[in-house]
């Protein structure tokens, strides 16, 4: 969390950042979910996490701001895998992107629902 605002702080911010975290099993930092959602340079972030729970919560959190024209992150991918076989625990990674950067599903959507009404 102390690292990313040097980081980021000297690069142009027209450039694009893909942010790839692995938290403990408590999850982000709540100064991460806060320095992430508002440096504009991180595009998507990769999450990758070993309790399910806590990542949905800090998704949860970079994707609800208080302020009105935030850009917020939605997920738009995850994936489970099993690294550890025969036992009860999976790694999930997680994509979420900024919601601008995601096309509206539902106005792709709407065409093939007219067309397979059509057929009926």
């Amino acid at each position: 969390e102390d690292l990313i605002p040097r980081i980021l702080g000297d690069m142009d911010p027209s450039k694009e950042v893909v942010a790839v975290v692995d938290p403990s099993r408590a999850g982000l930092h709540p100064r991460l979910v806060e320095i992430l959602r508002g440096r504009g340079q991180v595009s998507r972030i990769v999450y990758i996490s070993c309790n399910a729970e806590s990542m949905a919560e800090d998704i949860a959190k970079l994707g609800t701001s208080t302020e009105e024209l935030a850009d917020d992150f939605i997920p738009t991918r995850a994936v489970a895998v099993d690294s550890f076989p025969q036992t009860i625990h999976v790694e999930v990674i997680a994509l979420v992107e900024r919601a601008s950067r995601v096309p509206d599903r539902t106005q792709e959507a709407a065409p093939a629902q007219a067309e397979a009404d059509e057929d009926t």
